[in-house]
């Protein structure tokens, strides 16, 4: 009663077991349904296992343990049956390859095996007290399908505990039967044997496999087995010998198909039933081992079945497919495998499906073998193929687009004059042979490939080449099919190449064969543009009619192909006045439009079609063509340019394009009344270099930033304004700019940077000077000089230009800063010239001369230049090199002396003046001959004005060196004081 209670709760575990099975596909708590499955028989199982040994000890004790005269016993036996082969069907149910991709699929196959195990222990249990022999194959049964499975999930611990009942119930058969007359028990015991080999191939133990296939003896078995039975253990044979092969163990799957192919020639398979495939398989595999096992015997082995497979099975393709494989595998040279190759094609029969797989075979073969593939193709077609019959129609086409793909894409070592040679001798003869029109299958497949290897060549730029390939797609076998756009793609491309060729003869000729769509097609127009260009053809209008109607359209395309179009253009020298207007146009329009052009891979093409604008204006600012027009254009270039520079891969190019309008700039300095638009031009260079991070560029900047100014500073000293501003604001911003430049630079050393400080210190001199803000060039001053502590020749430029400007003929002294000036340029003089021996006298007489040519005339400089002439002389006296010359000191001598004696004439005649002066006849009244000058009309003579005469002629006796001109002087001196 005890085994009935434990049999009744392993029923009832069943029953709940296959209900959650059953229901699997809608409960959404499937995983942890299965878990608790997995849970109890963790539990079961063993109770189960300990209970079957039980029974199996007691039945051997007696025969009729059970009384099963009692109806509850054989109700439960009778459930124990129809439970275990529920939950056994619901598993084979679950595990159709349907449900393999059910999300409950793999929590499934978690329980599986256990489930199998727990059924299959049910049913022993149940065999056992039945004691009947059906149901204990049953069970057997089972627990080989229960192997099977462990051994294909990789479960060895549960392969292991399922053998040992295999062996248990065969050794129980084996106890008390006659095995040798039991068909069933023997069949059982086969496919035990080949579940053994299996799992032994699957360990990758090949001797016990070969062990256990033996002890199969299949062939031995073939009479006694069914037919069905004995096919599907050779088909399992046939799968362990093809995985054997797909690992390269081709002598272990020689060995093993061998035994197959031995037990299907025994089983006489009917040609026609599909068990055959398996027999024609087995077959081919074993010549593919012969093959490459490629020794004398298996090689003749490899030619007995091919034979046997073609005459026997009537398998001539496959056998044909193997014939190949065997010549290529077997090492020959290629001269002997294409004559092998060449004597199997003049052997194969005119049969259409038959080519139809050869055609498959050689395109395989001509990976290694291009060339004798070609060859073989070629006889075939020209030999075998009937073409005035149907059936070959498809044939003799498919053999052509073979042909021409692999001369396109297979011959690769073939140089291409062979290439373009074996493609026409395909052509032709394809256009003489086929009666009937090509598919449009057929011809779309040849043009592409033909178009795809003139394509190659333009790459490689053999555009001569690529010209016969494009024309190979025009011949006459294809026009019927080609579409108007496939053919202008074409012609286009032979446009192309004959523009790279110069041959413009085969380009006219193209031109001329095309129709009026693809003559408007854009890519065509602009070929055709560069054609009309590059020949310098007089037909103007025509270019003009191109550009224009690019220029009108906002198609990116079209776009693109402007910019190409003004690119094209920057090297023309010679055009109409009316082409070089439309250019013009052209050039605004790219400009306005080539921000629309966008992408990246697209960037560099703007860049070189707006660097294009800029040569092209560039070219017109030297040669002075309309240069206001040129240099709008040029800003707008460089705006546009701006728009897009985001990037730093576009560095160079600004350099370029600040570098064009620094050197635009430069010429436009030396051409009257053009500062205008060189002042734009050096503005474009101060945009296009960020001096925060383009260092290396800030020299350029600096100097563009001076440039600028001088124009600005020409502009308004030609009385013109400059962007409507006043003349005040206009040298405050050159002033601005000028103290960010000396920022940008000072404290620098490279003798570039010194000089363009310098030139900023003269240009914000002059801009000082002009803003009458003389304090502040006395400190400029000292801050760019007397800082130094001494000076070169080089070092005092600025103080060159103050002096020039101050003194400049032209211009009137601002007396209303008469002190400012005075102290100015006693500072210059005195204390930056004759303090410093490094300034030589030659450039102190410089600056002494300008001094004395300006001021002389203005009594309120004179004791100045006294000063400063004194000055002069002691240093002069002083220097040992950079003397001033005898010529210069004469000058300077006569100017003295001339001034004193001017001064003194001026003096006697108003003393004459005063003399002769009517007083009338008043004489009592004497008050106006009083010394007390205030009331005089006239200062008087005697007291102040020959002092001031004296000291000048003085002063030119101490300056003159020449001992004569000395002497005659002090005597003229003497005369005229007397």
């Amino acid at each position: 009663m005890e085994v009935i209670s434990t049999l009744l709760e392993m029923i009832s575990s069943c029953e709940h077991t296959t209900k959650i099975l059953s229901e699997i596909q809608s409960n959404k708590d499937v995983n942890f349904e299965i878990g608790c499955i997995k849970a109890r028989l963790v539990t079961l199982i063993p109770i189960l296992e300990s209970t079957e040994r039980g029974l199996r000890i007691k039945m051997s004790d007696t025969m009729n343990a059970f009384d099963e005269g009692s109806a509850k016993i054989v109700e439960v036996f009778d459930k124990l049956e129809d439970r275990a082969l529920s939950l056994w069907n619901v598993l084979k149910i679950n595990d159709i390859t349907e449900n393999r991709n059910k999300y409950w699929y793999q929590s499934f196959l978690d329980i599986k095996l256990e489930l199998m195990h727990f059924s299959c222990m049910l049913l022993s249990i149940h065999a056992l007290i039945k004691n009947k022999e059906s149901l204990k194959f049953r069970v057997l049964n089972n627990f080989l399908r229960c192997y099977y499975e462990s051994i294909d999930m990789k479960s060895e611990v549960f392969a292991k505990v399922i053998k040992e009942y295999i062996n248990t119930y065969i050794s129980d058969f084996e106890s008390y039967m006659n095995i040798a007359t039991n068909i069933k028990f023997q069949t059982l015991k086969v496919e035990f044997y080949m579940l053994e080999m299996h799992a032994s191939i699957l360990a990758h133990d090949i001797s016990m496999a070969k062990y256990y296939e033996g002890k199969a003896n299949l062939s031995d078995k073939v009479e006694m087995f069914h037919r069905d039975t004995i096919f599907n253990l050779c088909r399992s044979l046939f799968n362990d010998a093809l995985q054997l092969y797909k690992e390269d163990k081709i002598d272990d799957a020689f060995y093993f198909l061998e035994r197959c192919f031995l037990v299907m020639e025994k089983l006489q398979i009917d040609k026609e039933k599909p068990e055959n495939k398996i027999k024609v398989s087995t077959l081919i595999m074993l010549i593919k081992c012969c093959i490459k096992i490629n020794s004398t015997e298996s090689i003749e082995k490899a030619e007995k079945l091919i034979k046997y497979l073609s005459i026997n099975e009537h398998k001539k393709i496959e056998a044909l497919k193997l014939e190949l494989e065997m010549i290529q595998q077997r090492g020959k040279s290629p001269k002997e495998i294409d004559d092998d190759l060449m004597k199997f094609v003049i052997s194969v029969p005119d049969d259409a499906n038959l080519l139809k797989h050869l055609r498959l075979l050689f395109n395989s073969f001509a990976d290694r073998y291009p060339s004798t593939s070609k060859n073989c193709l070629m006889y075939l077609f020209a030999n075998k193929i009937n073409f005035q019959h149907k059936d070959f129609k498809e044939v003799a086409e498919s053999y052509l687009i073979s042909m021409i793909w692999i001369i396109t894409s297979k011959l690769t070592n073939e140089p291409t004059d062979s290439l373009l040679k074996y493609t026409s001798l395909t052509l032709e003869m394809g256009d003489k042979k086929i009666v009937s029109e090509l598919s449009i299958e057929t011809s779309n497949s040849i043009i592409v490939m033909l178009f795809s290897a003139g394509r190659k060549c333009m790459k490689s730029e053999c555009f001569v080449e690529a010209i016969r390939w494009f024309e190979f797609c025009t011949m006459r076998m294809f026009n019927n099919f080609q579409k108007e756009e496939v053919l202008g793609k074409i012609q286009r491309s032979i446009l192309q190449c004959c523009i790279e060729t110069d041959n413009y003869n085969k380009f006219e000729s193209c031109w001329k064969s095309m129709s009026f769509e693809s003559h408007k097609n854009p890519l065509s127009m602009y070929y055709r543009f560069k054609v009309l260009l590059k020949s310098e053809s007089e037909n103007t209008n025509e270019l003009c009619e191109i550009l224009d109607n690019f220029g009108k359209v906002n198609n990116t395309k079209v776009i693109k192909l402007l910019a190409l179009c003004v690119i094209d253009c920057k090297e023309i020298e010679t055009h109409s006045k009316a082409f070089k207007e439309v250019l013009s146009k052209a050039m605004s329009r790219l400009i306005d439009k080539s921000i629309t052009i966008g992408d990246n891979a697209d960037l560099s093409l703007v860049v070189v079609a707006l660097r294009s604008c800029f040569l092209i204006n560039g070219k017109n600012i030297e040669s002075g063509i309309d240069i206001e027009k040129s240099v709008l254009l040029i800003n707008q270039s460089v705006n546009q340019f701006l728009s897009m520079s985001k990037n730093d891969s576009l560095l160079p190019d600004k350099e370029w394009f600040a570098c064009q309008c620094y050197n635009h700039g430069i010429h436009l300095l030396g051409v009257d009344g053009a500062e205008v638009y060189a002042i734009e031009l050096f503005s474009n260079c101060t945009k296009l270099i960020d001096v925060e991070i383009d260092h290396h560029n800030i020299n350029w900047y600096c100097k563009a930033v001076i440039f600028k100014s001088i124009c600005i500073s020409r502009v308004l000293k030609s009385g013109s304004k400059y962007n409507n501003r006043s003349t005040i604001d206009c040298w405050k911003e050159i002033l601005n700019e000028c103290e960010k430049v000396n920022l940008l630079i000072k404290g620098v050393e490279t003798f570039d940077q010194k000089e363009i400080l310098i030139q900023c210190k003269v240009t914000q001199i002059e801009s000082l000077v002009e803003l009458k803000e003389y304090e502040k060039i006395l400190a400029v001053l000292k801050d760019s000089l007397l800082s130094k502590g001494k000076y070169s020749t080089q070092d005092i430029t600025e103080v060159d230009f103050l002096m020039e400007k101050l003194l400049e003929k032209n211009r009137d002294l601002d007396f209303g800063h008469y002190s400012e000036i005075k102290q100015l340029l006693e500072t210059v003089f005195i204390e930056i010239g004759c303090s410093n021996l490094e300034i030589n006298s030659k450039q102190l007489f410089k600056w002494l001369f300008l001094m004395v040519s300006k001021l002389l005339e203005y009594r309120e400089f004179e004791e100045t230049l006294l000063n400063v002439i004194k000055m002069f002389k002691e240093h002069s006296d002083s220097a040992t090199t950079g003397r001033v010359t005898a010529t210069e000191i004469g000058w300077l001598a006569g100017v003295c002396w001339n001034h004193g004696i001017s001064c003194i004439m001026d003096n006697k005649k108003s003393d004459d003046s005063l003399n002769n002066l009517d007083l009338g006849n008043n004489t009592e009244d004497s008050s106006i001959l009083d010394d007390d000058t205030n009331f005089c009309a006239i200062p008087p003579s005697k007291e102040k004005q020959p002092s001031r005469a004296m000291l000048w002629c003085e002063t030119a006796i101490s300056v003159s060196e020449d001992q004569l001109q000395k002497s005659h002087m002090q005597k003229l001196l003497l005369q005229l004081q007397s």
